[in-house]
């Protein structure tokens, strides 16, 4: 077992969205990557005076981090597109040859980044091949959420699509069991060290819901004596996957945006979710581009897009972007509505009565538009909001902390400590059905992280 100690930890109230509970001075109990029980730490060290001491007394800790909207896919595509001049523009400049092309060692590099940040689990759109990040999510450490992103208005068999699916979901497993036996065989053997004295030291969160990164070897070091405080390390006793939590890395479908996937494609993905209690993510509202094509079909935008991606001749529906998803009953509690930046009064008002999440991604919206999102309006009624990255192909990087510094300095200058890490763990939690992720508590995984220095003083 291991105590933490911490100045300050975040706990997610019991009441979804409402608020954050901040304890002062006190330590999680956990062992096997789970977490059984978060008291002040002299209760803790008198229960469990065997419990080995992980002291980070100056820091601030939180619950492993969600990015929300992700493109892993794009990461080859940093620096390559178009910046500031619109969404047309910064489409041409995607739609190249090279945006097809497979690049899983800059995509582990960039989950590696997202890793050493502190993101735990991301929410990955697949437009061109379901599940092959997955591979690269797992060798870092990090869980999928993989929305097989369907786009156009050509028909397609939901049945085969998810057979597909299928056929991913068998290729993870075999790659976790390999995972879990190599796992196994160092777990042997660090417990027979440990029977010598002698205890395993991980730099990287081995648990039981992510695999390890067998790649690295991890050193077995002294024994410690009991009592003494293990200060700036991570001691975990590793634990043997169970077979119920290797499928952490979960599937389901996306509707790329209303005015890129027809009707009845978004209708067919929405009810397929629907009936296998699946979130369902969509870009909306993302541009004006968007909503001007919502209008009309005459735009040198619009008769590109249909042109290539609508059979018959492309029909706007002279809506606004909200009002037209909820007429399509696309928008419920599992959606989660992403970017989100079009919006007035009216459109608010539809996406919390409608109680869909919606995913803001200001650092992408300033690269391709220059635009932000109304923050304070979703905030001020009360609308579950989360963070994501998008892709490089918009961004600079994964770092979620970034990501909120950003929106904190830029986009919402009142916004809370408590409101940005509900954005970054317990709301994307709950949309993406992640029972055990998003927030400290007994029973939750123990993949707890550091809020950074910079990030506690910019908000201080």
């Amino acid at each position: 077992m291991i105590i933490t100690y911490a100045k300050e930890i975040f706990l997610s109230d019991t009441k979804a969205h409402k608020s954050m509970h901040v304890l002062k001075d006190s330590a999680i109990l956990h062992e096997n990557g789970y977490i059984l029980a978060i008291d002040n730490f002299s209760t803790l060290r008198k229960i469990y005076p065997q419990a080995y001491i992980d002291d980070r007394a100056d820091s601030i800790l939180c619950a492993g981090l969600i990015n929300a909207h992700a493109h892993l896919e794009l990461s080859h595509m940093r620096g390559k597109t178009a910046k500031g001049q619109g969404f047309p523009a910064w489409l041409t400049s995607l739609l190249c040859k090279e945006r097809e092309e497979y690049h899983g060692q800059i995509i582990q590099d960039t989950c590696h980044q997202a890793y050493q940040t502190g993101t735990r689990h991301i929410a990955d759109i697949a437009s061109f091949q379901a599940g092959r990040t997955s591979t690269q999510a797992i060798e870092e450490n990090i869980s999928l959420t993989i929305f097989e992103e369907y786009i156009s208005s050509f028909p397609f068999d939901v049945k085969k699509l998810s057979e597909k699916i299928q056929i991913e979901k068998d290729r993870i497993e075999k790659i976790l069991t390999e995972k879990i036996q190599l796992q196994k065989q160092h777990n042997s053997e660090c417990q027979a060290n440990a029977f010598q004295s002698k205890q395993c030291q991980n730099n990287a969160f081995l648990s039981s819901q992510l695999l390890a990164n067998t790649s690295q070897s991890n050193e077995c070091q002294n024994k410690q004596p009991l009592n003494t405080h293990l200060q700036n390390e991570n001691i975990y006793n590793i634990k043997l996957l169970d077979e119920e939590i290797c499928a952490n890395t979960f599937y389901s479908l996306a509707g790329h945006a209303l005015n890129t996937t027809s009707a009845e494609n978004l209708l067919a993905l929405k009810t397929y979710t629907n009936q296998n209690n699946l979130p369902f993510s969509i870009h909306l509202a993302e541009h004006e581009d968007e909503l001007a094509m919502l209008f009309s079909e005459e735009s040198d935008y619009a008769q590109k897009i249909s042109q290539a991606l609508f059979q018959a001749k492309y029909k706007a529906p002279k809506m606004r972007p909200v009002p037209y998803a909820k007429k399509l009953q696309l928008l419920d509690d599992k959606t989660l509505a992403v970017h989100c930046v079009e919006l007035d009064d009216a459109d608010i008002a539809i996406l919390k009565e409608s109680a869909c999440t919606v995913c803001l991604c200001p650092r992408s919206n300033m690269y391709i538009t220059g635009k932000k999102a109304p923050v304070h309006k979703l905030i001020a009624a009360e609308i579950p909001l989360c963070l994501g990255t998008d892709s490089l192909a918009s961004n600079d990087d994964y770092n979620l902390w970034n990501e909120l510094a950003f929106l904190k300095r830029e986009v919402f200058t009142s916004l809370s400590l408590e409101q940005g890490i509900q954005m970054l763990t317990s709301n994307p939690a709950k949309i993406l059905n992640l029972p055990l992720r998003g927030k400290l508590a007994k029973g939750f995984y123990a993949d707890f992280v550091s809020i950074p220095k910079n990030i506690a003083e910019l908000f201080s």
